[in-house]
């Protein structure tokens, strides 16, 4: 049962394969960072940070890095990338994950046969 349960959670993690998503910087960046907890940013001086909780306030990208308060001003952001849900991934680490378990169990019901299972 134990086996089972554990499985059970691994593939219900598997949800979590996601991607980063390059979106470009326009106007509509201020409705991209009300829709999500987390960006990706790549400034003009090649630095890149993981912005949380984002905000856009007249010309300044502002939100948490590492818990400390940090303000972009949007003429230096080269690049905003957002998580997306990376079908493809999951697909593959599902099926890696399936046969894992396949194989696992076929290993351990491999010494059933030697059971006397009291039949004549």
């Amino acid at each position: 049962m134990r086996r089972f349960i554990s499985c059970v959670l691994l593939v219900s993690y598997l949800s979590a394969c996601t991607k980063w998503e390059i979106q470009g910087v326009s106007p509509q960046l201020a409705a991209v960072t009300e829709e999500h907890d987390k960006l990706w940013v790549a400034r003009t001086d090649s630095a890149v940070v993981i912005l949380e909780h984002p905000r856009v306030t007249g010309d300044t990208l502002s939100g948490l890095v590492n818990g400390t308060e940090v303000s972009i001003r949007l003429v230096d952001v080269a690049q905003v990338g957002v998580k997306r849900f990376d079908g493809g991934k999951t697909l593959l680490m599902t099926a890696v994950v399936g046969m894992a378990i396949m194989g696992a169990l076929l290993v351990s019901t491999e010494g059933l046969e030697d059971i006397d299972w009291g039949r004549d």
